[in-house]
């Protein structure tokens, strides 16, 4: 790594250098600033790719745990998607390998979609990806007609 990549390392993290220099007395060389700024970032770069990756599996457990739903004899279509796609085109990229469609890591923030389509059929609901302004999550309805309405699906 070049100095003055070091230097932009150092300038991008330098509101969680100041708190972390604030908290100790010592004289700090610029080497030992430059090597501490890359680790206060890669720990951030870290925390976040751990918050914002998900599976539909994921999802879909907590939305069949809400409505006493059983999963474990879950219908997938498609049951395998080509992964990585392109988030733009949704056309599966070169290095493109067969996942299951539930286990695909994806960032569900806003932004785009980005987790792959599908519909999944559980013992009692039928379950499918829904967004608000690119957060995605689980839409869920009953498998078999009653008395239940739907909501809006992508909030209110």
């Amino acid at each position: 790594m070049t100095l003055p990549e070091r230097v932009i390392i150092a300038a991008k993290t330098l509101v969680e250098l100041r708190v972390y220099l604030g908290s100790t007395k010592r004289r700090w060389t610029p080497e030992e600033l430059i090597v501490t700024a890359q680790q206060i970032k890669n720990k951030k770069k870290k925390k976040e790719e751990k918050m914002s990756r998900h599976t539909w599996q994921e999802f879909i457990e907590d939305e069949a745990r809400d409505y006493g739903d059983d999963i474990s004899d879950i219908i997938v279509f498609p049951e395998t998607v080509m992964w990585p796609r392109d988030k733009y085109s949704n056309e599966p990229k070169e290095d493109a390998t067969p996942r299951h469609t539930l286990t695909v890591p994806f960032d569900a923030g806003f932004g785009i979609a980005e987790g792959p389509r599908f519909t999944a059929w559980g013992r009692d609901r039928v379950y499918f990806p829904a967004q608000y302004d690119g957060a995605e999550f689980i839409g869920s309805v009953s498998r078999n007609p009653n008395k239940e309405a739907t909501d809006h699906v992508g909030g209110d």
